[in-house]
């Protein structure tokens, strides 16, 4: 509807941009060679299960965390595993295939924590972070920080934002392959077959940029398409793609405008001050509880959720004295 792959990628939120799609033998293999290694290796093979199961929770707290209950649309935003309900049965039946009976062999979890000890979680410095609504990007050295009540997800090609009124944000970069204003990249290049108005050339923290709208029709009604591209480096463009209801809120759009204008290169201190977040393992004591435990992870919300989720842990779980359990730290 609107002549442009990008735009009605965005419009749909289909597509590989926001699910990683694999068929049903695809998965089914990769879950029989999982448990065929887990044997091998001297796992529990049941164990497979018990990860398609945490694996299915996270998906369902990721979705929670990014809004998906609320408006009943967009599920798969966040999404990039399929639904794992029905593997969960069937990596059962192929645990029981291996002729084992449960609790057969031990778990070897101490080998497993001293393994995952200091692992990067949620961000290297390859792909950049992603803390509460800011993203920074140490080795491009850049930064921007989305509007409130949006939330941030770093994908491989994209960084992919939701916010209230069914409101969206894309994040990406382009190689710039003529040296051309910003405003004819934008009119001409990237955009070519929208029917832009109010094009103009701006400036973002002392870097040429150019900005420009269009309203497209989607299957939620009008939407207002705002884009906005920056010359960042000899050869490279950041672009920002937002699309919110035509009839947005003046603080929607004014934050959709401070988000734009917080885009900036980092100071080479600055880059080298960010570092990835990492599992650490810990034993927990009497007296520790899941909410101190989660307390101590460096996140502005969902602790406890993110907490029990990591350790496979239940609402009303305890935390045994002597137990080995997972944190996030800096």
């Amino acid at each position: 509807l609107t002549g442009n792959q990008q735009v009605g990628d965005l419009v749909s939120q289909g597509g590989q941009l926001y699910l990683l799609s694999y068929s049903r033998d695809q998965e089914y293999e990769a879950d029989q060679l999982g448990i065929r290694y887990l044997t091998a290796a001297g796992y529990d093979p049941y164990a497979g299960a018990d990860f398609l199961d945490a694996l299915e929770e996270y998906s369902a707290l990721e979705k929670q965390m990014s809004g998906a209950d609320k408006d009943g649309g967009g599920s798969d935003f966040f999404t990039t595993h399929p639904q794992t309900a029905k593997r969960v049965i069937e990596a059962i039946e192929l645990a029981r295939a291996t002729g084992l009976q449960i609790e057969a062999r031990p778990r070897l979890s101490d080998a497993y924590f001293d393994t995952i000890e200091g692992m990067i979680y949620d961000g290297s410095p390859e792909h950049g972070y992603v803390r509460d609504r800011t993203f920074s990007h140490p080795q491009l050295r850049f930064t921007f920080t989305a509007p409130p009540g949006f939330r941030l997800s770093n994908q491989p090609s994209a960084i992919l934002a939701k916010g209230p009124g069914g409101a969206k944000v894309k994040f990406d970069m382009s190689v710039l392959k003529q040296n051309i204003p910003m405003d004819t990249y934008l009119t001409q290049v990237w955009a070519a077959n929208l029917p832009l108005r109010n094009a103009e050339r701006i400036s973002l923290n002392g870097l040429e940029a150019a900005t420009a709208e269009a309203d497209v029709r989607t299957d939620t009604g009008a939407m207002l398409l705002r884009l906005v591209v920056v010359r960042f480096g000899a050869n490279r463009v950041a672009r920002f793609m937002m699309l919110m209801p035509e009839r947005s809120a003046g603080e929607l759009i004014e934050g959709m405008q401070r988000m734009t204008y917080s885009f900036r290169e980092l100071s080479p201190s600055e880059a080298a001050s960010l570092k990835p977040l990492r599992i650490k393992t810990v034993i927990a004591r009497a007296g520790d509880t899941p909410e101190s435990l989660a307390g101590r992870m460096p996140f502005a919300d969902w602790r406890l959720a993110r907490f029990m989720t990591l350790n496979g842990l239940h609402q009303g779980e305890p935390v045994k004295s002597g137990m080995r359990v997972k944190l996030i730290s800096q």
